[in-house]
């Protein structure tokens, strides 16, 4: 799982084997973030996801790293 901002730049890289749902690598990739991040008070920051982010549990690790959830 590769997590990028915006431009496509990589913040975050995941590797695991193929059977894990990646919506259960959300917590380890958001945690795994090696850059500075901005401040909250600069603007909210949206994780935009496909449906398979679409449930509290996303949800609330999202929010627990100052993210909004947007499900495309």
């Amino acid at each position: 799982m590769v997590l990028t901002d915006k431009r496509g730049i990589p913040l975050s890289t995941i590797v695991v084997s193929a059977s894990r749902h990646e919506s259960q690598l959300l917590e380890e990739t958001l945690g795994n973030i090696r850059c500075e991040r901005p401040h909250p008070r600069r603007g909210i920051q949206n994780l935009c996801g496909n449906r398979a982010y679409d449930s509290i549990w996303c949800r609330e690790s999202a929010d627990e790293y100052g993210y909004r959830v947007v499900i495309l």
